[in-house]
């Protein structure tokens, strides 16, 4: 809750301060920039110490609702990550690349995967509102039932990520494109290109690795 107490105005200030910079541009927000402030968002509300509220109220909803603010800003992250590489593919000419709508086969992965934990995690912290001792799995439609979400789950983590390990590819091979045209340039400018490059693609595969080590605590956290 300390952390929490610091860290919530520190994230609310710098949204505001990257908020104004944007608007400080002569141009109109572009997709990836309303993502972080989306991002920023949803990080604000995870951060939100909302446990000293328990001092002056009876919560015993507050293990669902802790879970419910993870779900909200583990799908916030996911679909970050998915528009972060879709917006750097360095395809030109593309109408819609300033909307999510071209993303919806990929975010849907998100959503059923939510969904699917967000359901079972209230058979489980639903009913334990009720009766704190009762756990899903002791009851054999309980355990499917339970198996059954967690299963949809990892499919539609899958799904994502081969979605996001293809559109990482595909920044790839438009980077190699623009990198044909190296050669015919001066060596310090040629030089400095290459140096963005090798950052760029570090990025893409550390964007891969984070991608992975975050499906699999979310879903490990879940059950």
């Amino acid at each position: 809750v300390s952390l929490k107490s610091i860290f919530f105005p520190v994230v609310i200030g710098i949204m505001i301060w990257f908020w104004r910079r944007v608007h400080m541009l002569a141009r109109s927000p572009v997709l990836l920039e309303y993502m972080l402030i989306y991002l920023g968002a949803a990080l604000t509300f995870l951060n939100a110490p909302l446990e000293y509220l328990t001092l002056a109220f009876d919560m015993p909803y507050m293990l669902l609702l802790s879970d419910i603010r993870q779900g909200i800003f583990y799908a916030m992250l996911l679909s970050f990550w998915l528009v972060f590489a879709g917006e750097h593919m360095l395809i030109q000419g593309n109408n819609d690349c300033n909307t999510l709508k071209i993303y919806w086969r990929h975010l849907s992965a998100v959503v059923v995967g939510c969904i699917s934990l967000f359901v079972f995690d209230l058979c489980e912290r639903g009913a334990q509102l009720r009766n704190p001792f009762y756990s899903i799995w002791v009851t054999d439609f309980g355990t499917n039932l339970a198996l059954t979400f967690i299963i949809l789950a990892g499919i539609s983590a899958s799904i994502y990520f081969i979605f996001l390990c293809y559109m990482v590819w595909q920044v790839f091979c438009n980077i190699s494109v623009k990198r044909s045209s190296l050669p015919s340039m001066s060596a310090a400018r040629r030089l400095h290109y290459e140096g963005i490059i090798y950052r760029f693609k570090f990025l893409m595969l550390s964007t891969l690795i984070c991608a992975a080590v975050t499906v699999i605590w979310f879903i490990l956290g879940q059950v």
